[in-house]
């Protein structure tokens, strides 16, 4: 019976909190992913860079919570900029060399 009654006081003093998710904020692991597979995205001609280090931000910044961003969008949010600009310098490059191929052929690029 005192076993009973010993259990019946701790089960009182239990108290129901918010546990957090394990799983974390969603929005700021999908902005991490896509701001460094837009390093991969380079690749095509800076296009799939621009697209997803873009996606990377904006994910990175619609993730914020309670006044404070996670590491996770952090880094999404960095390796997002830094694949974007990596992706305009690219697009740059390859019209000037484009430029360049038209003109040292007697002609321009738009002949």
């Amino acid at each position: 019976m005192e076993d009973q009654q010993t259990y019946m006081e701790h089960e009182e003093s239990y108290v129901l909190q918010n546990v957090p998710e394990k799983n974390g904020n969603r929005m700021a692991t999908a902005s991490m992913v896509l701001g460094i597979s837009s390093f991969f995205g380079i690749c095509c001609c800076g296009i799939g860079g621009i697209v997803l280090g873009c996606l990377g931000i904006l994910f990175g910044l619609l993730s914020r919570t309670e006044e404070r961003f996670e590491t996770r969008a952090i880094a999404g949010i960095i390796t997002g900029a830094v694949a974007t600009v990596l992706s305009v310098l690219v697009i740059v490059v390859l019209v000037l060399i484009l430029m360049a191929e038209g003109t040292s052929a007697g002609g321009g690029l738009f002949y």
